[in-house]
């Protein structure tokens, strides 16, 4: 027995984009977890969230729902690297920021297209006999 909690058929995007969000936000809380916060409770709590909202989906939005996950977590995430950079690097704050920055935007579009990613194998091409 599967149990949904919005029946009607024709709201199927409209639940897809809300698990995804919502998946955004339990990555975003998961961040929590880790130093120098250290709740550990927060990603078994965000994991379980997590699960919640891909359980009985199909493969391609649980994939869009798990990418949410991962963005929410990286987005906010990242902080730590402009901290690294000011702090420990004696960066001033604004071009810790400006390369934080930078460095978020380019692993999105990594993700987002993985064949842009440096460990992608060059495309082979078909030699003429």
């Amino acid at each position: 027995m599967n149990f949904t909690p919005f029946a009607a058929p024709d709201a199927m995007p409209f639940r897809t984009a809300l698990a995804a969000l919502l998946a955004a936000g339990a990555g975003a809380l998961a961040v929590l977890a880790f130093p120098p916060f250290g709740l550990s409770t927060t990603l078994v709590v965000a994991l379980a969230i997590l699960y919640g909202l891909v359980a009985g989906r199909r493969p391609r939005e649980g994939f869009l729902i798990g990418w949410a996950f991962g963005i929410g977590l990286l987005g906010v995430g990242i902080f730590w690297i402009r901290i690294s950079l000011n702090e420990f690097g004696n960066m001033g704050t604004m071009l810790a920021y400006a390369l934080t920055l930078l460095r978020g935007s380019s692993t999105e579009a990594t993700v987002s297209d993985p064949a842009k990613h440096p460990s992608a194998e060059p495309e082979k091409k078909a030699v003429p006999n």
